[in-house]
């Protein structure tokens, strides 16, 4: 891996842990596959074309388990996130896991130019994410 890339992988890395914390993401193994996931579609979003085949089986190499284990663990952060998030707009419904990725990554990606301000919009104001959001998945 080039220094560049891995120091774009280390502040999409920061930002993004940065932004699970905030909205109470349970800290389960689930949790560091799914921020692994988030990651790597932010930096190659084609990988999501065939999420068993390539980025779960990535997920599955680096942190050496197997597919259905990471696919599994992913699925439960979800749902218990989403239990924990039920009132907020986070998601207008429970996700499955592609279209939590995808959202997240999409959501990360468009806020890498921001700066951040002291009166800068949380998650659940921020309108680019609800438009994303209905734009992938209506």
């Amino acid at each position: 891996m080039t220094p560049q890339k891995e120091s774009k992988e280390a502040e999409l890395d920061r930002r993004l842990s940065s932004f699970l914390v905030e909205k109470k993401c349970p800290t389960t193994l689930g949790y560091y596959y799914l921020k692994s996931c988030i990651v790597k579609t932010c930096l190659n979003p084609s990988v999501t074309a065939c999420m068993n085949k390539l980025l779960y089986e990535k997920i599955s190499t680096e942190h050496d388990t197997d597919v259905a284990n990471v696919e599994r663990c992913i699925r439960n952060v979800i749902n218990i996130w989403w239990k924990t998030l039920k009132n907020d707009i986070l998601f207008t419904k429970k996700p499955t896991n592609k279209e939590c990725i995808i959202t997240l990554a999409e959501y990360i990606n468009s806020r890498q130019d921001d700066k951040p301000k002291d009166n800068d919009k949380t998650f659940h104001d921020d309108e680019r994410y609800i438009s994303i959001y209905e734009q992938l998945f209506g």
